[in-house]
């Protein structure tokens, strides 16, 4: 098993609370409506998989890339965190959903493309970066 080295450790803290801060952001302050928010949780155990898995890439990145890269840029972040929050799916249902808002097909179709397409961790971190542009 991969240890952390206490910076890593404290990098896996800031960014679980990060997620679940996302998490927060989007059943409470958007507009899902209430059988989506009371129907699902984020689970804390796959969280905690989605960071170390995270972690163990930008490790390797940057050993890869030893002479290059001190840290990796908020694109790259968000990219490979993005895609192992696609492949470990941490949203988990208590109950099946009834019906489907505009909302939650708009979701069903991101999630899908996410989770049966071809994405690495750096075509999320393009998209990142382009979508940021605009």
């Amino acid at each position: 098993m991969v240890k952390l080295t206490p910076e890593e450790q404290e990098q896996a803290e800031l960014r679980v609370v990060a997620i679940f801060e996302a998490w927060s952001a989007l059943t409470e302050e958007h507009q899902f409506n209430s059988e989506f928010k009371n129907s699902s949780y984020l689970s804390p155990p796959l969280v905690s998989e989605i960071v170390f898995r995270y972690l163990c890439d930008v490790r390797r990145i940057k050993e890869f890339h030893r002479s290059e890269i001190e840290n990796i840029n908020e694109f790259k972040i968000a990219g490979y965190l993005t895609y192992w929050i696609c492949k470990i799916r941490p949203v988990q249902l208590k109950e099946q959903l009834r019906r489907l808002t505009r909302t939650q097909n708009l979701l069903n179709e991101l999630f899908y493309t996410l989770k049966y397409r071809t994405t690495s961790g750096d075509t999320l971190a393009q998209i990142y970066r382009y979508t940021d542009l605009f």
